[in-house]
């Protein structure tokens, strides 16, 4: 059926939503034109490339997401497959290569090797094999949305093995996290700690143990503030889960050498100071102070290799901004903030991270907020292009973001135009001297 769909011409797969949105109304030919806004005669243009307002029309018409209509339409299909390589290779040789190119973190080659896979897959296994490398390959390159349909797809393919389940089940959940979707991100991390119990279990599967521990502890710590009154036991749940993943971290590195882990290990730690300044543990001056000696150790971030041990010191600076915002006020609020956002943005250019790029965005617009609040001075943003860039990137990348991505743009929009020509002058004026010299 899907082949037969990715056969058709746009022109008929047009055709295809036309009649699709008569049926699901039952409406006449008529009725449907007008509907669309269309003449009945001219429903489906020659081209086969349907304006944006048709989709719009035909994705209400059907009760479909917009997107779904225009993907359908232009690509053939929400789960389009892979073309076929040209000279197919045996699975075990792409599941071979796959899995060096996991570690090296290769994520565009990892994505084509995943469709490779599936193009030649035969059972439930390796289609779900290919499934989680193609979550792991869009989440390693920021599309986190895309990962999550990966991982539920991978998830539905029946007679794979039992330890993919889990591995993709691992993928939903971080993909989840990264979309800030807490409540399905730890209530898929708890299935998976209630599923692997207390082992013994392989090394893959210890992994994904701790991660969801992590994941679970990261959920009810961001959620701290969404309840005054549940705040203080909402920490301490988190404190237990990321103190449970630190310890399985800790372990992992012992027997693996492996960075990954003594990164996850750091992080838990910096987010346990988080919870402990939260529960009233220690004071937010203090733990403010203990995320700024930390952040000292990597002061100039050029010098450090762009990995995930670098990765962790941006989480701290996440950590540090949530423990200045919920205890801190005005002047010693803005001056934590200002650093911990800088230096979560600065590490996040350094390792290439979406996730850490919105968090620290979205931080520095809570902080802005309260400083708008505190004085009474609208905030204004100058953003250089690559911050532009940036921004623009997360709003696509990630939903919840988009108020506060549009309005930092709305904000900056007559700040760089006036910018834009002030550079456009001091140019044609510096070109009229050299010419007047000449």
């Amino acid at each position: 059926m899907m082949r037969s769909w990715m056969n058709l011409s746009s022109r008929k797969r047009l055709g295809c939503f036309v009649d699709f949105a008569g049926m699901y109304n039952g409406w006449s030919r008529q009725e449907v034109a007008q509907a669309l806004g269309r003449e009945a005669s001219k429903l489906i243009p020659d081209s086969g490339n349907p304006k944006l307002d048709l989709l719009m029309a035909l994705a209400d018409a059907m009760d479909w997401d917009p997107g779904q209509v225009a993907k359908c339409v232009w690509e053939g299909g929400l789960r389009s497959e892979p073309p076929p390589p040209s000279t197919p290779r045996s699975g075990d040789e792409i599941v071979a290569e796959a899995a060096i190119t996991e570690l090296e973190e290769q994520w565009h080659r990892l994505g084509k090797l995943a469709c490779e896979l599936q193009a030649c897959a035969t059972t439930g296994t390796q289609r779900a094999q290919a499934w989680h490398w193609r979550a792991r390959a869009s989440m390693g390159d920021g599309r986190f949305r895309e990962a999550l349909r990966h991982a539920q797809a991978g998830i539905c393919e029946v007679h794979s093995a039992d330890r993919l389940q889990t591995l993709l089940m691992r993928d939903l959940a971080q993909a989840h996290d990264a979309l800030g979707h807490l409540i399905e991100s730890g209530s898929i991390a708890t299935e998976i700690i209630g599923r692997l119990g207390s082992g013994p279990h392989e090394l893959e599967q210890r992994e994904a143990l701790a991660d969801s521990f992590w994941l679970r502890g990261n959920s009810s710590r961001r959620r701290i503030d969404s309840d005054p009154g549940t705040a203080v036991q909402r920490a301490a749940d988190a404190s237990a889960d990321l103190c449970a993943a630190r310890h399985a971290y800790e372990t992992l590195s012992r027997e693996t050498s492996g960075i990954r882990a003594q990164a996850m290990a750091h992080r838990c730690a910096g987010a346990l100071v988080e919870c402990e300044a939260a529960i009233g543990i220690i004071g937010p001056e203090a733990a403010v102070q203990r995320v700024e000696e930390t952040l000292g150790l990597v002061v100039d971030v050029e010098e450090f290799p762009a990995g995930e041990w670098l990765e962790s010191h941006g989480w701290w600076a996440v950590f540090g901004c949530s423990i200045a915002y919920r205890g801190l006020c005005a002047a010693p609020l803005q001056r934590a903030m200002a650093v911990f956002t800088n230096k979560a943005a600065e590490i996040a250019e350094r390792v290439d991270s979406w996730t850490l790029r919105e968090r620290a965005f979205s931080l520095e617009y809570l902080r802005r907020e309260r400083a708008t609040s505190d004085a009474g001075v609208p905030a204004q943003w100058i953003l250089e292009q690559e911050e532009l860039r940036t921004v623009i990137g997360a709003i696509g990348r990630f939903p919840a973001f988009s108020d506060v991505g549009l309005e930092i743009l709305a904000s900056a929009a007559p700040l760089q135009r006036k910018a834009s020509r002030a550079r456009a002058s001091a140019s044609r004026s510096a070109g009229a001297r050299e010419f007047s010299r000449g």
